[in-house]
Formats: structure tokens, C-alpha cells, sequence
């Protein structure tokens, strides 16, 4: 009879994949961020770094100026991840 071997190693690099995957798809999809990206486009519609060069475009995205992946624990990244001084239009 065949049996399974269920310590199947795993690379490192695998493991941090998908907890990095893991970790984006759940700040992402959160219904915090979905409200607060809406609030912080409605307060600034216009691109960051068009104003600086004096231009006006209109934002396609809110990007984090410090990453939240770079957080010590799941709390200290939330705290990147929903903090308006972190986002910036673009």
C-alpha cells in the first residue's frame, strides 16, 4: 500500500509568497480601505506628482508611501495600511 508523505518540503521563498499574498489580499479586499481609498480620492481627485511639475491630472490610484508589508506585526501594518498620511494620489 502507497503511503503519503505528509512532510512534503516546501522552499523558504514559497512560505513568504503566499503569506505576502495572503497578507495584500486581505488589507486590499478589506471593507476599511475600500472606504477609506474613497475618502482620500474625494479629498485629493488630482495626481501628487503632476502638481509638483505644475500640471493638472486627475488621480488614477492611491498608492502607500511607506509600504504596510514593511509593519513588525499584523497591527503595526494595519496601522500603515489605513493611515491617511501614508497615501498619496497618483
Amino acid at each position: 500500500m502507497a503511503t503519503i508523505n505528509k512532510n512534503r518540503i516546501r522552499p523558504k521563498h514559497v512560505d513568504r509568497i503566499c503569506s505576502e499574498t495572503f497578507n495584500s489580499a486581505t488589507f486590499y479586499n478589506s471593507l476599511a480601505w475600500k472606504r477609506m481609498r474613497d475618502v482620500y480620492y474625494k479629498e485629493n481627485p488630482i495626481c501628487y506628482e503632476c502638481l509638483q511639475h505644475e500640471r493638472i491630472t486627475s488621480a488614477n490610484d492611491i498608492h502607500h508611501l511607506r509600504r504596510f508589508s514593511s509593519g513588525a506585526n499584523e497591527e503595526e501594518q494595519w496601522k500603515l495600511f489605513l493611515n491617511m498620511n501614508n497615501l498619496r494620489s497618483l
